[in-house]
């Protein structure tokens, strides 16, 4: 179990199967895998699709989930594109409405990622974001995860603008600054 940690273990476990059980457009020489699984999906999927999958994988994994207007800010992309990938499976909506994305799933788009517009985007969108509503402590608390992953990038980036107004109102919020 120990070797599931690693990105790419997960994505390649596959279990063998029998040549009629093969799934259509697929030769006989490629195994079910959940890379081959992800991989047919993405091949699905429309361009604007594709590109929204690829920055939304920013987000932190479920448990995480992520609203709407997060999502439509961070990939650029119209909701048809989030409609996709919700009938794809490759992202979910769950019970209070929000989007959240399976660890596998996400490790695939990560692995696919090179659109720097979308880390900005991300990044951003949350400085903005936490300045706007810290003082709304529940919807704080639900965005808090894509929060710090927007600032730890930021710091990455060398983003400092956005890096330091995110948090020093993170710092407000916790009640370390004055």
């Amino acid at each position: 179990m120990q070797h599931l940690a690693e990105r790419e273990a997960r994505l390649n476990l596959s279990q063998p199967e029998a040549v009629l059980a093969q799934r259509p457009g697929w030769d006989s020489e490629t195994p079910l895998s959940l890379l081959n699984v992800i991989r047919n999906s993405e091949e699905m999927l429309s361009k604007p699709a594709r590109q929204a999958w690829r920055a939304l994988a920013l987000f932190e994994p479920k448990p995480n989930s992520f609203s709407e207007a997060a999502a439509l800010a961070v990939c650029g992309e119209g909701t048809r594109a989030l409609d996709a990938l919700v009938d794809a499976s490759l992202i979910e909506v769950n019970e209070r409405g929000r989007y959240e994305v399976h660890p596998v799933v996400r490790d695939y788009g990560r692995s696919k990622l090179m659109e720097e517009a979308s880390d900005i985007r991300f990044v951003h969108y949350f400085a903005e974001w936490i300045v706007t509503h810290s003082k709304e402590w529940t919807l704080v608390e639900l965005e808090a995860e894509s929060v710090f992953a927007a600032l730890t990038l930021a710091n990455e980036a060398e983003l400092f603008g956005p890096y330091m107004r995110g948090s020093e109102c993170v710092l407000r919020i916790f009640g370390v600054a004055g």
